[in-house]
């Protein structure tokens, strides 16, 4: 099967569920991608290599940090979740 993942951050073992599912989805043979925004932080571009070499295809849209938090700054006075 084909899964398409979305996520707001690079799963990783402290985000146990996404990152478990994307594991064991992967093992059973699936064709994973996953679909992420990141920051340029280098830690989240290395779980980003680790998870392609579980064989998940990982598209990063790198999100820089002053974007980032402009985007919470913009989100406090409305009844949105950050």
């Amino acid at each position: 099967m084909r899964v398409l993942y979305v996520t707001p951050y690079v799963p990783s073992p402290i985000w146990t569920r996404p990152y478990n599912l994307l594991r064991a989805l992967a093992h059973l043979g699936h064709r994973i991608t996953l679909l992420t925004a990141a920051s340029t932080d280098p830690e989240e571009q290395r779980r980003a290599e680790w998870l392609r070499g579980l064989g998940v295809r990982v598209e990063v849209f790198p999100v820089p940090a002053p974007r980032s938090l402009l985007n919470c700054l913009l989100a406090l006075p409305s009844r949105e979740p950050l």
